[in-house]
């Protein structure tokens, strides 16, 4: 399990998880808490709970209802640009995805499908939400941050491509988070 040092962490913070791995542009979801956290924070922006995970169920560790919770991870997607998702529980059809940024009703329906495995080593994003459902640890809404993949190679460094989405995206939180 990977963490990051909290950045003036407090109860009530908002939870920043990247979700990653070493290999490529997978490594995207832990350089977004990277430049998060080597920001220096004004003393008047909120503090942030900064954490990496190497999969998506070390996320449980970290969860409780009472959190604003933002994810990060990398993904296989033909839109080259970061996306931004909204989780919601829905008592009667369980999690609902929403894109607030997808531009079509194909590029809302591309994340989140089902892994299936015998094991919860293996356990994907969505698994892992449903089981956090299931405990009562997961918060009502959580926002989903997804970057493009250009390579995948597991001794590839990141593409300059996702350089640029990490960026962003680290920008678009901060922003989202400051001003929430």
């Amino acid at each position: 399990m990977h963490t990051t040092n909290l950045i003036r962490a407090t109860r009530g913070s908002p939870l920043v998880i990247g979700i990653g791995s070493p290999h490529g542009d997978d490594r995207a979801g832990w350089e977004v808490i990277d430049h998060l956290e080597n920001r220096v924070s004004k003393p008047t922006e909120r503090p942030l709970l900064l954490y990496k995970a190497a999969v998506p169920h070390d996320i449980l560790d970290w969860l409780h209802r009472d959190v604003q919770l933002h994810i990060i991870d990398a993904c296989s997607s033909v839109d080259r640009s970061v996306a931004r998702f909204e989780i919601v529980q829905d008592e009667s059809s369980g999690l609902q995805v929403r894109s607030t940024t997808a531009t079509s009703v194909s590029q809302a329906s591309i994340v989140l499908k089902y892994l299936r495995s015998n094991s919860s080593h293996q356990f994907d994003l969505l698994s892992t939400l449903q089981l956090a459902a299931v405990l009562g640890s997961l918060p009502p809404r959580i926002v989903l941050w997804t970057i493009p993949m250009i390579t995948t190679e597991k001794t590839a460094d990141l593409s300059p491509q996702s350089l640029e989405y990490i960026a962003v995206c680290a920008v678009r939180i901060r922003q989202e988070l400051c001003h929430a």
